[in-house]
């Protein structure tokens, strides 16, 4: 008796009998399997015919019943098999499931094996040929009216290790892991403790401290378990309003705060003459100011020119707000509390981001954040621009214009940032003969950090394509060189110099004239120098102390650590760590830049002077780290087109309803769909009138 078949087996050998394809790419290669198999048995029943009869005749009745079995799959069931196509042990994608586990197992058994062994074609790898079995098979699901046959997943991203911030859990690594938690304010958070092997280890007490809490909130390390970074997180799915099939969320592009009304597929819209509901929540309608337009217009021109008219760039600033840079405990015990140096530095801190239009969607393409002291900043900061991170996907088309147009942007923002200022009543004339009016600049340098990011480590975007290349040290200081370089053609930037010769150009002679900026790894170098030398010093005196008897080691060693602060920096000499600083600026001088706007001939004429654009306030794009966490958490990934079409549509559509819950936004100024803080009036408790 023949035992019944599943739903899904049934329509995958009702499709393997019925077709007329002899080239069809679904069951060719399962014909063939079964071509194969069949030969081996006939070649078994063939050697083993003079010794039992019996096994023959059963092989043989085997075949037959094969044989007998797919002509049993008559007209009816496969009407039944279509009208339960919505099934889902019969639908489309479980039939693609099902014949993608065939072919895999296949091409491990066979077509792997005999490529591999062949001396007369390339090896061809598992995955390629089951890429290209997707791709067929997402020609087929489409016809059905669905999006593609894949079953999709979140990229796993490596780990950051709570025992080092340099150290990361790499995909498919181990790491220990535990979780607890904490009420603050009425609410429960939950925190997360993560280790790699190699830093678990190395705690040598069986307790863990937790050191945003009491000392005396220890974790047990036996309450840590073991998992590996390969946790897949699948796409979500909606479902159509109409035909109720199911699409990808990014691949319908569908967002329910856009289109609340929910998803209606393509065909569905095609087939009512169903238009689809204007997306309202692009950059494009994003508000701009001086320094957006500007730079727009300069990158546009430069499109223009290379004839790329409809690859319109679109740059907008998210955010300009208000900032402070403290000054690390260390630098500002020796430095700050003798008046020697400022302990806070304000700045304006901009978020300065690219977007184009590709395929009728918008991407965003292009990042930068970077922080701007004024004229009412304290030395060594005042009138100084430090560039913080700049980070960007490879997305821009035209390909060939993606690097012009990047140093585009930065020479953009540099020419605006050159011109900011009063125009006065004095002219002077160009060699051309036009006259131009005086302005008083601004700002004096840019200050440039030529760090390149890594794939453990990303600056703005979460999660870069793998097949886009990351520069290494050396090219990203040639491609910075290139660029200021061609600064100084267009009479941008008067001069540019590495940091160790601008400090020797300047006849620096104290640690307190090198710029102090927010993230930079100057100030990080300072602090841990006057650390060294203070423990080192610290080290020499205990020695000291030992010889000279124990009762005076004992009293050294009791003291109080504020006193030893104090004794250990009072010997601590300013010159000793100016020299010592000089060295590890020498070490990195490849990788920090200083381009000069203009000459210090014009210093003596500046006058204080304030920014012509308004303030924007959003927290999503307030400071790099905060919009990166939150990239993190809705899985806003740059990984491929289709995921930066998305990502760019929910980042859109946060920064137009950013603060809106929380903020009453004046309706005299605001621009259309815009939810910005006012910043022409005082009104701020209601709404304007």
């Amino acid at each position: 008796m023949v035992e019944p078949y599943c739903r899904s087996s049934k329509k995958l050998l009702f499709h393997w009998n019925n077709c007329k394809n002899d080239n069809c790419d679904i069951c060719a290669a399962v014909k063939k399997s079964d071509i194969n198999q069949s030969s081996v048995l006939k070649q078994d029943g063939q050697q083993q015919l003079n010794n039992s009869s019996e096994q023959d005749a059963s092989k043989q009745s085997t075949i037959l019943t094969v044989s007998s079995e797919r002509n049993q799959l008559s007209l009816a069931e496969s009407e039944s098999l279509s009208s339960n196509i919505n099934d889902d042990s019969t639908s489309p994608a479980a039939v693609c499931e099902l014949l993608l586990s065939v072919f895999r197992t296949m091409l491990s058994m066979q077509e792997c094996v005999a490529f591999r062994r062949s001396h007369f074609f390339q090896p061809i790898s598992i995955c390629e040929l089951e890429q290209y079995f997707a791709v067929k098979m997402d020609d087929v699901m489409r016809m059905l009216g669905y999006c593609c046959c894949r079953s999709l997943s979140y990229t796993v991203m490596p780990l950051p290790c709570r025992g080092n911030p340099s150290c990361f859990i790499r995909r498919n690594g181990y790491y220990y892991y535990y979780k607890k938690i904490v009420e603050v304010d009425g609410k429960c958070n939950v925190v997360k403790y993560i280790y790699c092997r190699k830093c678990f280890n190395e705690i040598p007490e069986d307790m863990i401290i937790d050191e945003n809490s009491d000392a005396s909130d220890k974790i047990r390390k036996e309450k840590f378990v073991m998992l590996k970074n390969n946790q897949a997180i699948y796409e979500t799915f909606v479902t159509c309003n109409i035909c109720s099939k199911k699409w990808h969320r990014i691949c319908a592009l569908h967002h329910d705060g856009i289109h609340p009304e929910g998803f209606i597929c393509e065909k569905c819209r095609i087939k009512k003459n169903i238009t689809l509901p204007k997306n309202k929540f692009t950059a494009k309608l994003l508000p701009q100011n001086k320094m957006s337009v500007h730079i727009e217009n300069r990158v546009n021109k430069l499109l223009r020119n290379n004839k790329a008219d409809d690859k319109e760039v679109i740059i907008r600033v998210l955010s300009d707000c208000n900032a402070e840079t403290e000054v690390k405990p260390f630098m500002k015990a020796r430095f700050c509390d003798s008046g020697l140096m400022s302990d806070t530095f304000p700045y304006r801190s901009k978020a300065i981001f690219a977007f184009q239009i590709i395929d009728d969607k918008e991407i965003c393409f292009f990042g930068m954040f970077v922080q701007e002291y004024g004229s009412s900043c304290p030395p060594p900061n005042s009138r100084q621009i430090y560039i913080a991170y700049l980070d960007s996907v490879k997305y821009f088309e035209p390909q060939n214009l993606r690097t012009t147009v990047y140093q585009e942007i930065l020479l953009g923002y540099m020419e605006y940032a050159k011109s900011l200022g009063y125009r006065t009543s004095t002219y002077f004339t160009r060699k051309n003969g036009t006259k131009m009016p005086y302005f008083n600049f601004r700002f004096m340098k840019v200050n440039i950090w030529a760090c390149p990011s890594n794939r453990n480590n990303e600056y703005i975007f979460y999660c870069h394509p793998l097949e886009q290349k990351i520069p290494n040290e050396k090219k990203l200081q040639e491609w910075y060189k290139c660029l200021l370089d061609k600064g100084i053609m267009e009479n941008i930037i008067v001069d540019y110099k590495e940091m160790y010769k601008h400090i020797q150009d300047s006849h620096f002679t104290s640690v307190t004239e090198l710029p102090y900026f927010e993230g930079d790894w100057i100030p990080d170098m300072l602090e841990s120098l006057i650390m060294e030398l203070k423990e080192g010093i610290q080290k020499r005196t205990t020695d000291v102390s030992m010889i000279d008897g124990p009762i005076l080691a004992h009293t050294i060693q009791n003291n109080d650590q504020k006193e030893n602060v104090t004794v250990s920096q009072d010997v601590i000499s300013e010159k000793q760590i100016f020299e010592d600083a000089l060295l590890h600026i020498k070490k990195h001088r490849e990788t920090y830049f200083v381009a000069i706007l203009y000459t210090n001939k014009v210093v003596n004429i500046l006058k204080p002077i304030h920014d012509f654009d308004t303030l924007i306030s959003c927290k999503l794009m307030r400071t790099r780290n905060h919009f990166f966490s939150m990239a993190k958490e809705f899985k806003w990934e740059f990984s491929s087109l289709r995921r930066t079409k998305f990502s760019t549509m929910a980042i859109c559509y946060r920064l137009h309803k950013c603060d809106m819950e929380s903020i009453a936004i004046c309706a005299k100024c605001r621009i259309a769909y815009a939810s910005w803080h006012c910043t022409f009036c005082e009104v701020t408790k209601s709404c304007y009138p």
